[in-house]
């Protein structure tokens, strides 16, 4: 499915009386808004529509300068890269900038880990259950994760983790050629 940016909205009735939905495309995505027309045009069926704010989302580029960086931190402080290290690094550095974050509380967290990319156990406290039953429940703080961020909310990130890098040592060719993206931070 093809899709475009559009920089305007417009409403119109033609001749018939029928409402015509009139987007603007923005400069940068004129062809493809060109290509999405022609392709809908081909298809003579009904269409479902569905217009939604842009989202200026990070880029697959962002996401693997990022992993390579948390990779890196975690072999510098724990000697190796397994997941439970390099996930135990996002959430330091998902804190560290200050993301936005859920308390929840749980029996445990393989409820949590399939709508939460980054869930972290802080305690448990005992709750009244609805049968008036005292339980104890898991806290967790629970992260959407860098899927759903910005390009800003991602450079954001890439700094904290470039400057973990700093303060651990970590200078080499990769490392200094995320800092020139992002300057000197």
């Amino acid at each position: 499915m093809s899709k475009f940016v559009g920089k305007g909205i417009s409403l119109m009735t033609n001749e018939e009386g029928d409402v015509l939905v009139v987007i603007k495309a923005s400069e940068r995505t004129r062809s493809a808004a060109r290509a999405t027309v022609n392709e809908l045009k081909a298809c003579n069926r009904e269409l479902s529509v569905e217009i939604k704010p842009y989202s200026n989302a990070r880029s697959l580029r962002q996401n693997a300068m990022l992993w390579a960086l948390i990779g890196k931190i975690a072999e510098e402080e724990c000697g190796y890269a397994r997941n439970a290290e390099t996930i135990e690094v996002y959430c330091d550095l998902l804190e560290e900038a200050n993301c936005v974050f859920e308390w929840i509380l749980a029996k445990d967290a393989a409820a949590l880990r399939g709508s939460y990319r980054a869930v972290r156990c802080f305690g448990e406290r005992e709750v009244i259950d609805k049968d008036g039953n005292i339980i104890s429940l898991n806290i967790y703080k629970c992260y959407v994760g860098s899927s759903k961020f910005t390009v800003d909310e991602m450079k954001q990130l890439i700094e904290c983790a470039l400057d973990r890098c700093a303060e651990l040592g970590i200078n080499d060719s990769e490392t200094e050629t995320v800092r020139k993206t992002y300057g000197n931070v």
